[in-house]
């Protein structure tokens, strides 16, 4: 399998991982960073504006509660070591009036974490049509229907911010979560 594939394959899974159920984000960012080996590295994952997609308040409200299990619990912890990821730090903080998860990852292997993806071919990344590259270190390539990024072969570090297009927040996450922290106090 190509590594464009692969790498591809691989920030799905991070997405579905993180974001399953009706979480929606307006930007996602990824830093991947191998280290000298070729082998091992970090991941750097940022969501921003947290919300759900649902018009429902109940369902708003078991979707946030599941945001607060992913950051607070162990099953998200252990669903991503599965991945192949180690979670050093995770975060879920208000920034300039939004929900903003990051969290902070390592591998030991990249080729395990990502069925034998290799790093020495050029990497290509298509997006979805309802995404678009707000920031990246590889090239963008646009055509009338989609979005390619690629990086040149050896690239060891590989970052991208991405916006959904589609974004249309009906909840307001940032409130709940400005009132729970009040409540902590």
């Amino acid at each position: 399998m190509k590594s464009a594939q692969v790498l591809r394959i691989f920030l799905l899974l991070v997405l579905l991982v993180v974001f399953s159920g009706c979480l929606i984000y307006e930007t996602v960012e990824y830093q991947v960073r191998l280290n000298s080996d070729g082998k091992s590295g970090t991941i750097v994952i940022t969501y921003s504006n947290i919300q759900s997609s649902s018009d429902d308040v109940k369902k708003q409200d078991e979707d946030f509660q599941e945001l607060l299990d992913k950051w607070k619990g162990d099953k998200y912890l252990l669903e991503r070591m599965n991945d192949g990821v180690y979670i050093k730090k995770r975060d879920l903080k208000l920034s300039n009036g939004t929900l903003v998860w990051r969290e902070v990852g390592i591998f030991a292997d990249v080729h395990k974490m990502n069925n034998g993806i290799s790093y020495d071919d050029t990497t290509r990344i298509s997006l979805a049509k309802d995404e678009g590259v707000l920031e990246t270190n590889g090239v963008v390539l646009l055509s009338k229907d989609s979005t390619v990024v690629i990086w040149p072969p050896h690239t060891r570090d590989f970052e991208m911010k991405v916006r959904n297009l589609d974004f249309k927040p009906t909840s307001h996450f940032a409130d709940k979560f400005r009132q729970l922290m009040k409540k902590k106090k």
